[in-house]
């Protein structure tokens, strides 16, 4: 009803987004304000003249790479996830949230005297893995004098709350995930303003491409980080399914090692982007009996090998599109096994074949066919131009036209989860539900932003529907979670 009101409204009287507020007041968030109240007062910090920031915390943790973005529009920020990661040879070892690695700085404590370090840290984060860091930093005989501009960011609960190894926010169990926005009328069709968000599943390392198995009436979900797969249905917890799901060597290796998008194709088979092994494959086992036997449907283009295969589609005549961006590899498009100078968008036919159909997207992620399998859609989570694209295709796959359907910068500006496109799914009306800034953004076949399944705390990965596309699945960092939609 709110929402229905909000609508009329702003149709009655031409409002905007910046005006809004002077006649219709929302009152339903009952989340803290923690998150906001972090914001502000690091900028504050950020008047303070320092010679460089640590950012302590998670690295999965949207709250704590938020701080981190704001910190290094200003100066030189390190992020590390505890005291172990600075030695005694004044080497740091840090993680760039942009590229998904973890890079190795030596000599990061400069000469000069005093040293100015402006140190914070996630809502989350115990105060002790602050306090190792600074006395790590302390005791470095480097340094004669040190001046550290600290601020620690205590985290204000609705509720009980504990921290976690994992260093994430904890929402209680019987607490909201997250709440519907509604920015057009047609979406009130689609979802109602009162759905329940519900976590079905907690404490994963990242989990991401999930896709409904109407035979197992089951939701499969990749953890990444753990190279795993996992299943859950109504009557089971969540429990591993497949493993090593996205790489199966033995060598040791940094990067994104497990599987990422998962999909089913037109012979119920199971088909998986293996960012580890940098291919895509098919699980020869049924489903029913999941083994870590794979065919390998596509691993190079030209002879090249792939960045890290991230998200995939199969159509109804059991062709394949997916994206390959560099997020997987271990040191990201640095890395020194790229073999290909560009990300791109590929068809495996039927038949085998690999075509690359576009190369000029950076970072694309999410892909998805329209209900008539003839638009291509795709997410870039370029951190500069965050967008999603359409493109026309003839019946071979061709590209024929498109370009972009919706900037997602400036809801990524304004969002408090300020991450960009990643998975989407299409629902039966062809409309996009797209994981991006503050959780699901829904989005008509025409470009305009219908509404969006807000998920409190948490950056979301992607999305998908049962088979009666009545009930949504959603990914989001640590968590997996269920909303039911209008039928």
């Amino acid at each position: 009803i709110a929402d229905f009101l909000k609508m009329v409204m702003v149709e009655k009287y031409n409002l905007t987004e910046t005006n809004i507020a002077e006649r219709f007041a929302d009152t339903r968030d009952t989340l803290c304000y923690a998150t906001n109240d972090n914001q502000s007062s690091i900028y504050g910090l950020l008047e303070q003249d320092a010679d460089f920031a640590i950012v302590v915390g998670g690295y999965n943790s949207s709250n704590t790479s938020h701080l981190v973005e704001l910190c290094e529009e200003k100066l030189t920020t390190y992020f590390i996830n505890g005291a172990d990661k600075i030695t005694a040879d004044n080497t740091i070892y840090h993680y760039n949230l942009h590229t998904h690695e973890e890079l190795e700085t030596t000599n990061f404590l400069p000469e000069k005297k005093p040293v100015k370090i402006l140190i914070s840290s996630g809502a989350s984060c115990p105060d002790a893995m602050v306090e190792a860091v600074i006395q790590k930093i302390a005791a470095m005989k480097i340094l004669a004098s040190i001046y550290i501009l600290l601020f620690i960011f205590f985290c204000s609960s609705c509720g009980p709350s504990t921290n976690t190894a994992k260093d994430k926010k904890v929402i209680p169990v019987d607490s909201a995930a997250g709440k519907i926005e509604i920015y057009d009328v047609s979406a009130l069709k689609l979802i109602d303003t009162n759905a329940t968000i519900k976590v079905i599943g907690r404490n994963y390392n990242w989990s991401e491409g999930p896709v409904w198995i109407p035979a197992l009436h089951s939701l499969l979900f990749s953890d990444v980080l753990e190279n795993k797969i996992y299943k859950w249905n109504e009557v089971d917890t969540p429990a591993v399914y497949l493993t090593p799901s996205g790489y199966t060597d033995t060598t040791a290796r940094n990067g994104e090692n497990g599987s990422n998008g998962l999909a089913i194709d037109a012979n119920g088979k199971l088909l998986l982007c293996q960012s580890g092994n940098r291919q895509v494959a098919r699980m020869n086992a049924a489903l029913h009996a999941p083994a870590p036997d794979y065919t390998v449907l596509s691993a190079n283009y030209n002879g090249k090998k792939f960045n890290s295969p991230n998200d995939l589609v199969a159509d109804s005549k059991n062709n394949i599109y997916f994206t390959d961006p560099v997020y997987g590899l271990p040191d990201g498009e640095q890395d020194k096994t790229r073999e290909l100078p560009f990300e791109g968008v590929y068809r495996i036919s039927a038949r085998g074949k690999t075509t690359l159909l576009i190369d000029s997207i950076p970072r694309p992620n999410g892909v998805a066919l329209s209900p008539d399998e003839k638009i291509l859609y795709i997410a870039s989570s370029d951190v500069k131009m965050p967008k999603w694209y359409a493109y026309n295709m003839d019946t071979s796959g061709k590209i024929l036209s498109g370009g972009i359907l919706f900037d997602a910068k400036p809801s990524k500006e304004k969002a408090t989860v300020k991450q960009g496109p990643d998975g989407l799914k299409i629902d039966k009306y062809g409309n996009l539900f797209c994981a991006g800034p503050d959780g699901i953004n829904i989005i008509s076949p025409a470009g305009k932003l219908l509404g969006l399944i807000k998920i409190y705390e948490r950056r979301v990965s992607n999305c998908a529907f049962d088979e009666t596309k009545q009930e949504l699945f959603i990914t989001a960092d640590d968590w997996v979670l269920k909303v039911k939609l209008h039928p």
